[in-house]
């Protein structure tokens, strides 16, 4: 699919009420992406939201190791929740059931224009380059949520004791920064 066809996608997708994710392989060299050339890679594959905005809600995002289905089914069950008002944007939140013996933990990113780190922000490289040329859709600030898995002991990566081997970075996002697109000097990204 090309680029053309993937902004295609996912405007009929927002019009319908759903959402895009995009899956970002580890070490990613987007040889074929043309959205994301210019991107730094990344060694942990991750996968993230568009359109959860235009229902007035943060963006997903999830880093795993794990099969990309499986990753899909992981962040559509939260945007799921969130968009049915079964789970509440909460930062720390644990959210049950949709791992089998253990929970989810949602991490409260901030405004992503908001975001100091520019390697951070890139992360959501289409996103922003589709949220950039569909402005009527949302409200300027767009927040993002990571979402966290656990190690196999069910210690999260933002609490001690967690196992590095797992390789689940955590994002710092806006967390303390100023909401708006004028705060972020790595707006408007060039993602051509």
């Amino acid at each position: 699919m090309n680029k053309d066809e993937i902004f295609h996608e996912t405007e009929q997708r927002i019009a319908e009420g759903d959402w895009t994710i995009m899956a970002i392989a580890g070490s990613c060299t987007c040889e074929s992406c043309q959205s994301c050339q210019s991107l730094p890679s990344h060694d942990v594959p991750f996968f993230y939201t568009i359109g959860l905005y235009a229902k007035r809600l943060p963006e997903l995002i999830l880093f795993a190791h794990i099969h990309p289905h499986a990753a899909a089914h992981v962040v559509n069950a939260v945007a799921d929740r969130l968009s049915e008002g079964k789970i509440t944007v909460e930062d720390g939140l644990r959210v049950p059931d949709i791992l089998e013996g253990h929970d989810l933990k949602l991490r409260l990113l901030g405004d992503l224009w908001g975001f100091t780190d520019e390697d951070e922000l890139s992360h959501f490289g289409f996103g922003i380059k589709f949220a950039s040329n569909h402005k009527e859709l949302y409200d300027p600030r767009i927040s993002a949520i990571q979402v966290l898995w656990p190690d196999p002991k069910g210690v999260f990566p933002d609490e001690e004791g967690y196992d590095p081997q797992q390789a689940q970075p955590l994002l710092k996002g806006a967390r303390d920064a100023k909401p708006g697109w004028e705060t972020n000097p790595f707006f408007p990204l060039s993602l051509n």
